[in-house]
């Protein structure tokens, strides 16, 4: 980064979000971090080391990415923006399926909306996606250059098509309105202060092993996927 500049990420309590937001926290001067978070179910502000936390050169902001108003104001004083902010976990997406809609579609036009009123000053505007936008690939590993294998009345298709549609929504604003876009797409990833309820296979044989539980494969054991 720059000399002098403030990096915001937005939704960075969970486990992926707070290692990036912390390791910026912790470069030499004169980088900074300002951290956006609704604390919901996964989020903790324990996920960050407590060097960080009391780092002078990060600042946390309790609140919602879809606020319009928190929005702005944190937008204006910052160059970069790193949206990290979404609803995961795939069976919450069938049982509270407006809060995917609101955090993933909206929370994300509110942030590209804020950054076009500030493009002259945000260098870039990074969207972390997923690599469930490729649906059920056919093709392994998957380049940037697949379109994907999509189903989108699948069991997945809400969190899925919200993924999609928030990085439609980046590419819209790069293309109409030039603001200078990257979106990230990121496999499985596991590791230290993850939600005990992830749900993935890595993080449910690691919870089961520690509480001593049976291990289990879900079904033949035959699927894969990228880590």
């Amino acid at each position: 980064m720059r000399s002098g500049s403030r990096s915001k990420r937005i939704g960075a309590s969970p486990l992926r979000c707070a290692r990036k937001a912390a390791s910026v926290a912790s470069r030499p001067a004169p980088s900074a971090v300002v951290n956006v978070d609704a604390l919901t179910y996964a989020a903790s502000l324990e996920n960050f080391p407590e060097a960080v936390r009391r780092s002078p050169r990060f600042e946390f902001v309790y609140g919602n990415v879809r606020s319009p108003l928190l929005v702005e104001s944190l937008v204006a004083r910052d160059d970069v923006v790193v949206h990290f902010a979404a609803e995961t976990h795939v069976p919450r997406s069938i049982s509270d399926n407006l809060i995917f809609f609101e955090t993933d579609v909206l929370g994300t036009q509110t942030l590209s909306s804020a950054v076009v009123r500030h493009r002259g000053r945000i260098e870039r505007f990074v969207h972390v996606s997923t690599s469930e936008v490729y649906g059920d690939p056919q093709v392994h590993p998957q380049e940037e250059s697949y379109y994907g294998y999509v189903n989108p009345i699948g069991p997945r298709g809400v969190y899925d098509e919200a993924k999609r549609f928030a990085e439609a929504m980046t590419m819209a604003y790069h293309t109409y309105h030039g603001v200078e876009t990257r979106i990230v797409r990121i496999f499985n990833t596991y590791g230290p202060r993850m939600h005990p309820n992830d749900g993935r296979v890595v993080s449910n044989l690691i919870v089961s092993a520690l509480e001593g539980r049976d291990l289990t494969i879900a079904k033949e054991g035959g699927a894969s996927a990228r880590w």
